[in-house]
């Protein structure tokens, strides 16, 4: 068995990961818009 900790880990870097890449095209969008992002 694996610890849950290890997997918390993961599914923590993951999600920071998935929102570090959601907020950079985010701003990739609005910047290509020549809109600034709230």
């Amino acid at each position: 068995m694996v610890e849950p900790k290890h997997w918390d880990f993961l599914y923590l870097k993951n999600h920071f990961l998935s929102e570090l890449t959601i907020s950079s095209l985010r701003n990739q969008f609005f910047s290509e818009l020549k809109i600034s992002p709230l």
